[in-house]
């Protein structure tokens, strides 16, 4: 990807800047800091995709592998990812979801998620509203 890409990014750049279809005053004094382009492959899906995601996650949590690097193996940078996820938790918290897949309230088995219940509606752990064990 690198070796093909490369060259072919160059010759792009400098034909759009010298036919003005690009322009950048500082171009040519910057030419190698506009040439400096990370060229990413998609990411090869694989037969089972939780093993992966869980492979990833494991790799990510062990330090082997940055969070840019498994956003950008999915076509994310991680700018945008992170901007995309502040987006989503935003909403939700405007509109009062408390939602499975949000780390910051729940963990894996929706644990946190009761007991917030719970807590929303003033009652102690294992009460129902009627006041019966549930």
């Amino acid at each position: 990807m690198h070796q093909w890409c490369k060259p072919i990014g160059m010759r792009f750049l400098d034909t759009a800047i010298v036919s003005g279809a690009l322009t950048r005053d500082d171009y040519w004094e910057n030419r190698a800091a506009y040439h400096r382009i990370d060229w990413i492959a998609p990411k090869w899906e694989w037969v089972d995709p939780l093993k992966e995601v869980t492979a990833d996650l494991l790799e990510v949590r062990a330090g082997f592998k940055p969070r840019s690097e498994a956003a950008a193996e999915r076509g994310w940078d991680l700018a945008s990812l992170d901007a995309a996820i502040d987006e989503s938790n935003r909403s939700a918290d405007e509109l009062g979801l408390i939602l499975d897949s949000d780390p910051r309230t729940v963990n894996k088995s929706g644990a946190l998620q009761v007991a917030l219940d719970q807590l929303n509606n003033n009652e102690p752990e294992g009460d129902s509203q009627d006041g019966q064990e549930s």
